[in-house]
């Protein structure tokens, strides 16, 4: 498999490359892979927005669906060629602070961020094609949460889906 690409997605903002560079040997041996990637759907203003969620140990980062990515110019932080990531937003694991699930729409979720130094609340409403992503997609998150803090990750089932919008 050519996963090789992964290395030299850089942001222009980051001097290091967005994801590890290559898989270790222990993920090769059925342990954690360095970062998971899940294509979903962003509800953004009553529609569906197609991202990419590309989570790492302690970063979640979420980019604009974009296969038209146009290689740049030697820029800041960039090297020569790289692809400038059409980025949405990027938040350290560690900010997340509750994961809402539906239980009449399972492919849906609603992400809560919390960064206490700014006091700003991010929602990510998202939605895949498969039950199984967004329970990788959380299995994912809340493993590494919970090492940090010691405590269960807040996420909820409700009934109702995001029909209406991000509402609960």
């Amino acid at each position: 498999a050519n996963t090789d690409w992964l290395c030299f997605l850089s942001l222009s903002l980051c001097p290091r490359p967005l994801v590890c560079e290559r898989s270790t040997t222990e993920a090769l041996e059925g342990k954690r892979p360095n970062y998971l990637y899940v294509l979903a759907f962003l509800q953004q203003d009553g529609q569906s927005v197609p991202v990419s969620v590309v989570a790492t140990p302690t970063t979640l980062h979420l980019l604009e669906e974009n296969h038209e990515w146009r290689p740049s110019e030697t820029g800041e932080g960039g090297s020569p060629g790289s692809p400038q990531l059409p980025l949405i937003d990027t938040q350290p694991i560690c900010n997340i602070s509750s994961i809402c699930l539906y239980q009449s729409s399972p492919q849906h979720l609603l992400l809560r961020v919390y960064h206490e130094v700014t006091r700003t609340e991010s929602v990510w409403g998202l939605h895949t094609e498969c039950v199984e992503l967004v329970r990788e997609l959380v299995e994912w998150l809340r493993a590494p949460w919970e090492e940090m803090f010691g405590v269960p990750l807040s996420h909820r089932a409700v009934r109702s889906g995001l029909a209406g919008g991000l509402n609960e």
